[in-house]
């Protein structure tokens, strides 16, 4: 699953949580950097761990994904845009310079920690400075996993209302993120 050049061991603490020990730290970063991960239909939430840690399931609640914002007005990409939607998302990390360039495509391209326990905004009204009503910006997230009902822990194949509702139907229900 992991591009490793050493071993990594894996040790199952609890169902569902385990300590993963890398070969060597250019593979732990690798790996930390490149989140989000999902195996088997579900998100991998991960964590650094010092000497002396200690963390537990409930901990875990966050992971960074990159985030395209589109809709944003001409000449109204900047930094602290990135950053004030980091703020309304979850915890801003870093954004990609290349994509604050109005030349660079259609979207501003924004890595925020988000909190996998809430729901997952399609957008939201941003006011700019200078215009008079809110404007629409739409989020993709990238690498997000199947899910159902805005829930990362809830996967539509195995959600038994919607399996319920493809069985009393001829066409499959609406589905929140579509």
């Amino acid at each position: 699953m992991w591009p490793e050049r050493f071993s990594i061991n894996v040790l199952e603490k609890d169902p569902n949580f385990y300590t993963v020990e890398f070969g060597c730290f250019s593979d732990r970063r690798r790996v930390l950097i490149s989140q989000p991960w999902h195996f088997d239909y579900k998100l991998i939430l991960m964590t650094p761990l010092d000497a002396g840690s200690v963390v537990t399931a409930e901990m875990l609640t966050s992971t960074p994904f990159w985030i395209q914002v589109s809709g944003i007005p001409f000449l109204k990409r900047s930094r602290a845009l990135a950053q004030r939607l980091g703020e309304v998302l979850g915890r801003y990390i870093e954004v990609d310079t290349a994509s604050l360039k109005e030349t660079w495509g259609p979207y501003l391209h924004v890595l925020i920690e988000i909190d996998v326990t809430m729901p997952l905004p399609r957008g939201t009204g941003f006011h700019f400075h200078g215009m008079a009503a809110p404007v629409w910006l739409e989020f993709r997230y990238e690498n997000l996993p199947d899910f159902c009902h805005y829930r990362l822990s809830h996967i539509v194949n195995h959600c038994p209302e919607f399996l319920e509702k493809c069985d009393s139907s001829s066409a499959p229900p609406f589905l929140h993120y579509d």
